[in-house]
């Protein structure tokens, strides 16, 4: 199964790669939902530079059992791209996160 993950990360560090293929990988890691694939999500997916890949990062972020997920998520809320926040709301729909989920809505109510 490593030598599986290790296959599927090498494609995120292809000089040739592209947003499609770098969400793929985010995307497929995180059936694993092992601290090595979250740790890659982290690292690559949520602290990208691309809105699209961290958007992918923040969709699938709930499958890992990571005690941190929730804060991601909460600090993730804030990102400039809507991509990214509408899978924030994704994830949190996902772990049932109804208090989390009203809070954003009344913060976006008292914003906008």
């Amino acid at each position: 199964m490593t030598r599986f993950k290790e296959l599927i990360k090498s494609y995120f560090e292809e000089p040739s790669h592209n947003h499609v293929i770098s969400s793929a990988v985010i995307e497929s890691l995180s059936y694993f939902a092992d601290d090595d694939s979250f740790n890659f999500v982290l690292e690559k997916g949520i602290r990208s530079e691309v809105a699209t890949i961290r958007a992918t990062a923040v969709k699938h972020l709930w499958r890992f059992k990571d005690p941190r997920v929730r804060e991601i998520l909460r600090v993730m809320i804030k990102d400039e791209s809507s991509e990214v926040r509408s899978a924030v709301v994704n994830s949190l729909s996902e772990l049932k996160e109804k208090d989390l989920l009203i809070q954003i809505a009344n913060n976006e109510d008292e914003d906008g």
